[in-house]
């Protein structure tokens, strides 16, 4: 009788881990028919990969341009997210202060998650000017993966994060 409680509770505990692994609420290797904020239109096919498209809608954080889930044989294997200096995406004009703005949120995010601290100083340290900023690359482990920054200013400030699993 106790070996059937225990394996009980154990299936009971095990069953209410929902617990994301993957940024924004997502598990590396979901499905894209599970993630349920994916629409007709989304989703393109190339080659072997599918990959969703999304404005910087929920559950993505509201400073970033353009958020990507790419999908290699229907899971999850990259979540890519881009940030764009400029105040109005509609006449679009390279801010950079409005970048750095963004870049901050993104690095106090990340740190959240765990991104190593010294990593962001260094990311944070070289674009405080824009002179300096171009062509930046850093990575670090956070708690849901890999987190590989890239920036680039010219002709207009944009950083991409792409996050992918450990």
């Amino acid at each position: 009788m106790k070996w059937i409680i225990a394996g009980f509770a154990a299936l009971v505990l095990a069953g209410c881990d929902n617990a994301s692994n993957a940024p924004f609420g997502l598990n590396w290797g979901q499905t894209i028919d599970s993630v349920n904020f994916i629409k007709g239109g989304d989703c393109k096919v190339n080659g072997g990969k599918t990959i969703c498209t999304f404005d910087n809608q929920k559950p993505f954080n509201d400073w970033s341009y353009q958020n990507q889930l790419i999908f290699e044989g229907n899971n999850l294997t990259q979540v890519v997210t881009t940030l764009v200096g400029v105040e109005d995406y509609s006449l679009p004009k390279p801010n950079f202060d409005n970048f750095t703005g963004k870049l901050n949120s993104e690095l106090s995010y990340l740190t959240s998650k765990g991104f190593n601290k010294e990593t962001s100083k260094i990311i944070s340290d070289k674009c405080q000017l824009e002179s300096t900023c171009n062509k930046v690359g850093e990575s670090s482990k956070t708690t849901t993966g890999m987190s590989n920054f890239w920036i680039t200013i010219n002709p207009t400030p944009i950083a991409i994060v792409t996050y992918t699993q450990e």
